[in-house]
């Protein structure tokens, strides 16, 4: 049975969706997206707060997003937060929940940044965890690609807080040099375990360093054995030479580690890429 609380937010949600109907005329497609929101309204009342639900009706706009929203929106949130006790589940801040689901209607067909607003927000509604969901996130998360982020999950199931990676230096002397790829990681094939040569991982951890999640440092190395056995066999080393046979180089591979920042490990809990893998 709801107690009085929850009735009067289903009240107040059912309001909304009455302000949004009548804003909307004639406008069959806002119409119908009102009264699926209702629904939700009621149904997650606890969970949503109400007030951020003519936030989604503008993604409704976009019929994909309609179709998500109104037939798997309400499920995977569920799922999301199936764990999180009655006592717990608290309303997110608007300043998550609203941005977050305008950000998820142009984000749900893409499954990593997908998983990454829905973890997002069912932390905002872990009164336990709800601490390490920062506003910033989505604005991280907006700016991150699939594959930054699937190379954000394969860090994070290495469990280790720093991995090994290297710098390819041009030696031009014994005191000068021209950095020819900035950094390389050991990626290999899953399945056979042979490199893997990504022409833009440069980029890739540039753009995770520059959103803070990580950082690299050169002329330090992890302390695990044998962990940089595979630095000088890289088959970037081979295709620098080959695309600089009209001159003579030197690449010299330099040890490094890639660690992850107080933010990243952060990061990571509130959109469920640490709690994967611990």
């Amino acid at each position: 049975m709801c107690d009085d609380n929850q009735l009067n937010k289903a009240q107040k949600g059912v309001e909304i969706i009455g302000q949004i109907m009548r804003a909307a005329g004639d406008n069959e497609d806002v119409k119908a997206s009102s009264k699926e929101l209702g629904k939700t309204a009621i149904t997650l009342t606890k969970a949503i707060n109400n007030a951020l639900l003519p936030l989604a009706a503008v993604n409704f706009a976009f019929e994909k997003a309609r179709i998500y929203f109104n037939e798997s929106f309400e499920i995977d949130i569920k799922e999301k937060t199936k764990d999180i006790s009655q006592d717990d589940l608290i309303e997110p801040k608007a300043s998550i929940a609203g941005p977050a689901l305008q950000a998820l209607a142009f984000s749900f067909e893409d499954k990593d940044l997908k998983e990454m607003y829905l973890n997002l927000l069912a932390s905002s509604m872990d009164n336990n965890n709800a601490v390490n969901a920062h506003p910033a996130f989505i604005e991280i998360i907006r700016q991150l690609s699939t594959d930054e982020a699937e190379l954000l999950k394969d860090i994070f199931s290495t469990k280790l807080p720093s991995l090994p990676i290297t710098q390819l230096r041009d030696m031009e002397s014994s005191r000068s040099y021209t950095v020819v790829q900035e950094y390389v990681l050991n990626i290999t094939d899953e399945n056979t375990g042979e490199p893997i040569c990504n022409p833009d991982i440069s980029n890739m951890v540039e753009n995770l360093i520059r959103l803070g999640l990580l950082k690299a440092e050169f002329g330090v190395q992890v302390g695990i054995p044998n962990s940089y056995e595979w630095a000088d066999k890289r088959p970037e080393i081979e295709i620098i030479k080959n695309n600089n046979k009209h001159k003579t180089v030197t690449v010299q591979s330099i040890k490094g580690i890639l660690s992850i920042t107080g933010l990243g490990w952060k990061f990571a809990r509130a959109v469920g890429l640490y709690e994967l893998y611990t």
